[in-house]
């Protein structure tokens, strides 16, 4: 019965993480078009990432004969993106969109590592070591674009504060 309920929970986790993985791919080319051009080329390039994201879900899904269909949607992915939608709506300079664009593109990055080192850990214990190496390759893109993210982020934090500074 443990193996059963623990086989649940990794499925609705599965769902949830493709679910989010679909809005982010959404939301990416909305983000890309405010963003300044480093930070537009990284969302083009986890563009291709998430869609490569979404296939090996997807393959993980195939063994429960889910394609993803029914899974509540991923409350904090969908906040996430509508706080940064919220600030972006203010009139700011484009300094300070650089700034809110890439907070909340980190904050989404830390949401799905969390989601998918869960995903990975589950996958083993439950013997799905194909699973856990597909999981694992998307945990490892998550955490290269968080950290690319991160460096970016604290480039336009500096530019943003020199700007404010000089104004």
């Amino acid at each position: 019965m443990k193996a059963e309920l623990l086989e649940d929970i990794y499925l609705t986790s599965l769902q949830k993480a493709l679910a989010g993985e679909r809005i982010a791919l959404e939301a990416m080319p909305k983000m890309a078009k405010s963003a300044p051009p480093e930070l537009r080329q990284l969302f083009e390039q986890h563009t291709r990432e998430t869609e490569g994201q979404i296939s090996r879900l997807e393959r993980c899904l195939k063994r429960f004969d889910s394609k993803g269909a029914g899974a509540p949607k991923p409350q904090v992915v969908a906040a996430a993106l509508a706080d940064m939608q919220a600030q972006l709506a203010e009139d700011m300079d484009p300094e300070l969109e650089a700034v809110v664009i890439g907070a909340g593109a980190r904050l989404i990055e830390h949401i799905e590592i969390g989601c998918y080192a869960d995903l990975v850990t589950t996958a083993k214990t439950l013997g799905l070591e194909e699973d856990a190496r597909l999981l694992n390759e998307t945990l490892q893109e998550e955490r290269r674009m968080e950290k690319e993210l991160a460096g970016l982020a604290e480039n336009a934090a500096e530019e943003a504060a020199a700007f404010t500074v000089s104004t």
